[in-house]
């Protein structure tokens, strides 16, 4: 049961095979009360001093006595229509059921307020002779208030409230009881309503009744009958004897059906159709399955089987009369050749096939549908039929699945490529799986797809694959195994199922190229030869066979290999459509696209050692990687940068101890000697790469010691090529959060470069523009840094290949690599350089824990015979 689509007169269900299930009734059956569905109950009750029903949808509130006032119904605004008794206060009311019965209003005249599912009748009922002859009856005005009154053509009185809401009351009627049956609920079984002559004004009704009090032909008591409801037209009938009268919401009887003025309380001859108007907006755009409309017969004129039509009614007013509707029926979609309601043929349910009008209405989206019933022989008098106003439509009904989306191939991860841009995939080693997502607005719907895979070219048939079914939402996957496409272009869509329907379409193509390699290796050429490390040399790559879509290429230290490596590269984007790259971040790798011709533009690059290997392979557009092919590199060491006349030295050893507050750079060019504050511990000894009783700085690693240890100006450019260095030996780090800073250069907001020990004792170096917002690029460890022993670490700022690299002890191969591009417009961080702490905002921050000797930095990249030098204490060069 989906009970979100539940409503007072509505409600919908799952059926076991996945289909839906919509029960229309023409009265509401239902109402919401304290966030719960409840049944409809008209039994009257006493409430703050008025009597009300316990649920209905139409509320309704009737004296309790001793006032004028004597009913009130409320709109569905929530606007209040009052009618008043004219003379004077009600009598207390006795209650039986959904009716009030308020005695003597007038000698001999009982009013009754009942209480109905659309609003309320009321019936005066009329005693005796006598009692019908008090003036006051022959011209009863009633007073209404909290609304302007009017009357329809068809004779419907309709109050409106200021706020455009409205009620209706049928044009009133009278019947007596010459007919056993006839009671204030209505008249006897077959017999009809009378019209009353009646006037409105802007805030009354008046009920003429001179003419029906002064018959003497009429048998008392007597029912005259002006009833309210709540402004909703779902069900009538018309009739030929009163032709421009309508009989909206009739509470007990819809009729249908000739009745001769022989057998006619009112000397009429009657011929009746009933209408039956119901919301279909449930089922717009649906596949309705079967559809049955069932009402109950309450009375026959005979026991004699008649015809009764079920028709398609076309566009007709609600509450329509008999004049206006006749020539409104489209089409006779059932017949049912019955007699129920008497002696010998109690009434009983009869129900008809409305599949014909009910799927016309879904097709068209309409969101009313009008239904009518006549007899099939309307010049009989056995044709004459009752019948409850209370029926239902039931609609089975199956909603179509949505058209697949979300089309691609999860493995490899591709997008949907189109003719003209497919995706890229290689077959012969790897299966391909596409997936789609599938959705179906019926509630517990199960739901598969169907997978269609095209050459792409022809579009002709190769395979089709159905999958089983899953609730709505899933997604669907399809897998071509390996080794199962030859190289060329194919193309697949998906389709919807739900065991009744197909999607209205299927997704769109998705169209790929199959490569299954191999990729020429590509050529290297050496444009501008190298002749240091860490400087500038070009190359350019070339594919003569033109299948290459881009180029990755990486440093290795020492000679090529003999055996080529794998590329240290993430291919997960390479082979969707439009997503192979050309310029990816720095690290590692690099990347560049060449032109038609297959040819890259010039690459820049920078030796990394004394000896050095550039590697490079091509990628085809389906991620397919071609053997690597390398270039050995010779360069000298940068001499004239990684050198004390060039950078910047603090050497330990060499001073005594305690260290004293200065400390001289071994740099006496441009010196920049190491201040050291108060607070700071320089009388610590200890045994440094086998060097006993080394003079170090001791940081306590807290906020006790605002003091720092710096130079009075930067010492390198942070956006150049420098490399930074210190003996080190972590203790009490313990893991804590806090980074802990080795050497560090001041900037405006942070620091140009850290090179520190951050959270878990893992070791980093990072290069922070000082521009902008962008957070640090660093190269990172991924083991941890031992406490209690001494480590040399170094941090390597390559600005030519754009990489940062992280040294520790005398390998010359990374610890860690990360990537960093230095933006337009950057500047050096211009502070100056400090060691044992760092300087963020203006504030000393992150100081280190432990001992640190022989701190250096340097502007230019070093080899592996310079960091040889200073891991043995020695200078560069």
């Amino acid at each position: 049961m989906d009970d979100s689509k539940t409503t007072e007169t509505s409600q919908v269900s799952a059926l076991p095979d996945g289909t839906m299930q919509l029960v229309l009734n023409t009265v509401p059956v239902r109402v919401r009360h304290a966030d719960a569905w409840v049944p409809v109950n008209e039994k009257l009750t006493r409430e703050s001093g008025m009597i009300v029903p316990t649920a209905t949808p139409v509320l309704v509130q009737f004296s309790a006595g001793g006032s004028g006032t004597m009913a009130q119904v409320r709109t569905t605004t929530g606007a209040w229509v009052t009618e008043s008794w004219p003379y004077g206060d009600l009598p207390a009311p006795t209650l039986s059921g959904a009716t009030a019965t308020y005695a003597s209003v007038l000698p001999g005249v009982d009013l009754k307020l009942t209480a109905v599912v659309t609003g309320m009748s009321e019936v005066l009922v009329v005693k005796d002779a006598t009692a019908a002859a008090d003036p006051r009856i022959a011209d009863l005005t009633i007073a209404i208030g909290g609304a302007s009154v009017a009357t329809t053509n068809g004779g419907t009185v309709v109050a409106s409230a200021p706020d455009g809401s409205s009620l209706t009351s049928s044009s009133p009627t009278w019947w007596d009881s010459s007919r056993a049956g006839a009671g204030a609920s209505g008249p006897a079984p077959g017999d009809s309503a009378m019209p009353v002559t009646h006037a409105v004004a802007a805030n009354k009704m008046a009920l003429k009744t001179q003419a029906i009090v002064g018959d003497t032909g009429v048998t008392y008591p007597l029912f005259i009958d002006p009833d309210w409801t709540g402004g909703i037209y779902n069900r009538w009938f018309t009739d030929r004897g009163y032709p421009n009268t309508s009989f909206p919401n009739p509470a007990t009887r819809l009729k249908l059906g000739y009745a001769s003025a022989a057998i006619s309380t009112d000397n009429v001859t009657h011929l009746a159709r009933t209408y039956w108007q119901v919301d279909t907006s449930g089922v717009e755009g649906k596949h309705v399955l079967a559809a049955h409309f069932n009402t109950t017969e309450s009375y026959s004129s005979s026991c004699t089987p008649m015809g009764v039509e079920l028709w398609w009614i076309g566009t007709t007013p609600a509450g329509s009369t008999w004049n206006n509707t006749s020539s409104a029926w489209i089409s006779n979609m059932d017949t049912e050749t019955v007699a129920y309601g008497r002696s010998g043929c109690p009434a009983n349910a009869v129900g008809f096939n409305a599949l014909q009008a009910v799927q016309a209405a879904a097709a068209a989206n309409a969101s009313l549908l009008t239904l009518g019933m006549k007899a099939t022989a309307e010049n009989d008098d056995r044709s004459y039929k009752e019948f409850s106003p209370s029926a239902s439509l039931t609609i089975a009904y199956n909603t179509a699945p949505s058209t697949p989306f979300s089309p691609q191939m999860t493995s490899p991860q591709r997008s949907c490529g189109t003719s003209a841009n497919p995706s890229y995939v290689n077959n012969s080693s790897q299966s391909l799986t596409l997936q789609v997502t599938i959705t179906d607005s019926d509630g517990g719907a199960q739901v598969g797809a169907g997978f269609y895979l095209v050459h792409g070219d022809t579009l002709a048939n190769i395979s089709y694959f159905g999958t089983s079914s899953k609730a709505s939402g899933s997604t669907f996957t399809d897998q071509i195994a390996a080794n199962t496409l030859p190289p060329g272009l194919y193309a697949w869509q998906a389709i919807a199922g739900d065991g009744t329907d197909y999607s209205p379409g299927r997704s769109a193509y998705c169209y790929f190229q199959v490569l299954n390699g191999p990729v020429t290796p590509p050529t290297i050429t050496t444009v501008t030869p190298a002749t240091t490390v860490g400087a500038p040399l070009t190359v350019r790559f070339s594919d003569p066979s033109q299948h290459i879509v881009s180029y990755a290429y990486w440093w290795a230290y020492g000679s090529p290999s003999s055996t080529p490596p794998v590329a240290p590269v993430s291919t997960s984007g390479v082979g969707a459509a439009n997503a192979v790259p050309c310029v990816g971040a720095p690290g590692v790798e690099s990347w560049v696209c060449p032109d038609a011709s297959g040819t890259s533009p010039l690459v820049t690059v920078a030796p990394v050692d004394t000896t050095s290997t550039l590697w490079v392979v091509g990628y085809d557009a389906a991620g397919n990687v071609s053997v690597a092919r390398s270039v050995a590199v010779n360069a000298i060491g940068d001499t004239a940068n990684v050198d004390y006349r060039a950078g910047h030295g603090w050497i330990f050893e060499v001073q005594p101890s305690p260290l004293p507050s200065i400390i001289a750079d071994s740099n006496s060019i441009h010196e920049q000697d190491l201040s050291i504050d108060a607070g700071i511990d320089g009388t610590q000894t200890d045994t440094v790469n086998g060097i006993p009783s080394t003079p170090v700085l001791s940081f306590p690693g807290s906020g006790t010691s605002p003091g720092q240890v710096a130079t009075a100006a930067s010492a390198v450019d942070t956006t150049k090529s420098f490399t930074a260095s210190a003996w080190v030996k972590p203790v009490g780090g313990g893991g804590a959060a806090q980074s802990r800073t080795i050497m560090s250069q001041s900037g405006g907001v942070n620091p140009g470069f850290t090179l520190e020990e951050v959270s878990g004792n893992i070791l980093r170096f990072c290069v922070h523009s000082q521009i902008g917002t962008a957070a640090a690029d660093c190269a990172t460890a991924t083991s941890t840094l031992p406490e209690g022993q001494w480590v040399f670490v170094a941090g390597i700022w390559d600005a030519i290949n754009r990489q940062l690299r992280l040294l520790i002890n005398e390998q010359i191969a990374p610890f860690a690599v990360g990537g960093h591009t230095v933006p337009a417009g950057d500047v050096s961080a211009s502070g100056a350089l400090v060691v044992g702490s760092a300087t963020i905002s203006g504030a000393v921050a992150n100081q280190w824990n432990g001992l640190i000797d022989d701190p250096t930095i340097f502007p230019g990249v070093l080899d592996k015979f310079q960091l040889n030098n200073l891991y043995n204490q020695s200078a560069p060069q």
